[in-house]
């Protein structure tokens, strides 16, 4: 018996003198690289702050070289530093084929340490499962998680990818009444080569159209898309119509395709006409409605825009030649239809995504208005100095006596004597209206201030950039504070204050959201700015200097030190305990713990 003494007795040592540590997720995923956190950036400590990691072709590229694809990216976890309890990620970004992604992370509870080097690492593995518990792209739950809910809008400022999200795609490799839709009339089309045909020219009282009936509610949003081209058969009167009909609201909206112009149902029941070529070449129609607002698109340009007709109707999606009358009658080629149902976002023109929960997602003015371009952190939105603009009106920006941080990272193009306007939030009459970032004239020319107003010119008080002129054509981060106990409201630049001021006179009690804008000012028309926009935060509390200074190298990729790619300990196994030395022994595991 004796001769089991000696390793039993060096077993007890082991587990009673040396570090041993608790499970890691090793057993899911092959890989990780550890990632440190730099406390000498944080002031005091952070719950729930978001960081930022990214990955470059000179900074984690192990994960590239391990994923095929950008479907892998959460092929991943992230963990605190006992190696196992998962965080949440906001992917931003990820592009495989050019090494380059973001991820944003944070947890409720998670404490960002400002006494000592804080730790993450990030699990990787190609034939790992999808970890859509954890990590999403922007808008997906997971993404969610990261944001505390003193966030009320997160936007990375990228377009919002390609809508796929259709309720239903009508690609015409079959004809409609074989696909799921109901025939009405006669059957007077044919398809070929993945076009639908249909013809109702040699008929004087033929009709042919399809439909369904879906539950439509314009509230929630409707998008509508095909593509077709007019024949010159058509009749002069002829027209393809396109109906949508809400029998929820008993609401509805009509848009006719004809030779040479399109209508668009107007809400006292006329019809507005747009005049173009609609025979020599397909179009690309789009119908988006939202609540009682109709927006129609032809081939990306806003061409109309309409409120809804009230009217007693059934839940209707519908398309075709409609009415059995010879001055109707019309020849068409239809590529596709599609459309999808409760859909808050506009898709027709790739609206800015808000990243929290709250969907206070952003409209462009329209498509490439502005154009989605490189910022600092992933994409960016390029406003042209003419007309640009973001729409981020929400009443979530209500900010009724409550403090307020807006944060933006921008690039400035000149120093003259222009007013740039950022970002701007309040009453279009501006009683009250926080306003952003503007370029300063005369003696702070090439500055930025934040303001705040009780009537329309009336400036309670500003905190302006001090020093120097800003630097042209470098990204800049800066956060505008109002802190409602404090009375004051503060301007920092790079994650630095700029000299809080006295908001004494300031009353936010009535403040209303009758306007937000990016890039522009309130009127949409006056101070547009010329450069690109990236990575605006809105928040209904006034975050900490410590939190902005952090934010600042967190954002500008300076808060954390990036570790080699590491794998799974080998050693020696003896009744579930894993050595992986001998001499200086160090025990990784004891019964897989």
């Amino acid at each position: 018996m004796k001769k089991y003494l000696l390793p039993l007795i060096l077993i007890i040592c082991l587990a009673f003198s040396l570090s041993v540590y608790s499970a890691d997720l090793y057993g899911t995923y092959d890989q990780r690289i550890k990632l440190t956190i730099d406390n000498t950036k944080i002031d005091s400590d952070l719950t729930w702050f978001p960081v930022m990691i990214k990955l470059t072709s000179g900074q984690m590229e192990e994960v590239f070289a391990e994923f095929d694809s950008d479907d892998d990216f959460d092929r991943c976890a992230i963990t605190l530093v006992d190696e196992s309890t998962q965080i949440y990620g906001d992917c931003e970004r990820f592009d495989d084929s050019e090494s380059v992604a973001e991820y944003h992370v944070a947890k409720t509870g998670v404490i960002t340490d400002a006494d000592a080097a804080g730790y993450l690492y990030f699990y990787y593995d190609k034939d790992a499962a999808h970890n859509t518990t954890f990590i999403s792209k922007s808008n997906g739950t997971a993404a969610q998680s990261v944001y505390d809910a003193n966030f009320k809008a997160v936007y990375h400022m990228n377009d919002a990818p390609a809508f796929t999200a259709w309720t239903t795609q009508y690609e015409a490799t079959v004809e409609p009444d074989s696909d799921g839709w109901t025939l009405g009339g006669t059957d007077y089309s044919s398809v070929s080569s993945g076009i639908l045909t249909i013809d109702t020219t040699g008929d004087a009282t033929g009709a042919c159209y399809y439909y369904k009936a879906p539950d439509i509610n314009f509230d929630a949003g409707v998008y509508y898309k095909i593509k077709v081209q007019m024949h010159t058969d058509t009749t002069a009167t002829g027209y393809l119509l396109n109906w949508i009909y809400d029998g929820t609201q008993n609401e509805r909206t009509i848009l006719n395709i004809m030779d040479g112009k399109i209508q668009v149902r107007t809400a006292g029941g006329s019809y507005n006409d747009t005049i173009m070529d609609t025979i020599s070449a397909y179009h690309i129609y789009e119908v988006y409605v939202k609540g009682t607002v109709v927006l129609v698109y032809v081939d990306g340009v806003l061409t109309d825009t309409q409120a809804v007709e009230s009217v007693s109707v059934s839940d209707t999606i519908r398309f075709g030649d409609g009415s059995s009358t010879a001055d109707a009658n019309i020849e068409c080629m239809i590529d596709y239809v599609y459309y999808a149902l409760d859909v808050a976002n506009n898709p027709a023109i790739n609206n800015i995504i808000d990243s929290t929960s709250n969907a206070n997602h952003g409209t462009k003015k329209g498509v490439d208005e502005p154009v989605e371009a490189s910022g600092k952190v992933g994409q960016a939105q390029d406003f042209d100095g003419s007309d640009d603009y973001v729409d981020i009106t929400s009443a979530d920006f209500a900010f009724k006596d409550e403090d307020v941080t807006m944060e933006v990272i921008t690039q400035i193009t000149d120093n003259t004597d222009v007013y740039r306007s950022l970002l701007g939030i309040g009453d279009a009459d501006g009683e009250p209206r926080l306003w952003l970032f503007k370029h300063r004239s005369g003696a702070v020319d090439g500055k930025i201030t934040f303001q705040s107003y009780d009537a329309p010119t009336a400036i309670v008080a500003s905190s302006i950039l001090t020093g120097a002129e800003l630097p042209l054509e470098t990204a800049i981060y800066l956060a505008g504070v109002i802190d409602i106990s404090e009375e004051t409201i503060d301007l920092f630049y790079n994650g630095t204050s700029q000299d809080p001021q006295a908001i004494t006179a300031f009353d936010l009690s009535d403040a209303g959201t009758d306007v937000g804008v990016l890039g522009i000012f309130h009127n949409k028309s006056s101070y547009p700015h010329n450069n690109w926009i990236d990575e605006v935060r809105v928040s209904n509390t006034a975050r900490s200097a410590a939190w902005l200074k952090a934010t600042y190298n967190s954002l500008f990729d300076t808060l954390l030190t990036y570790g080699d790619e590491e794998t799974e300990p080998t050693g020696i196994t003896w009744n579930g305990v894993t050595i992986t030395k001998w001499n200086g022994i160090t025990i990784t595991k004891i019964n897989g713990k």
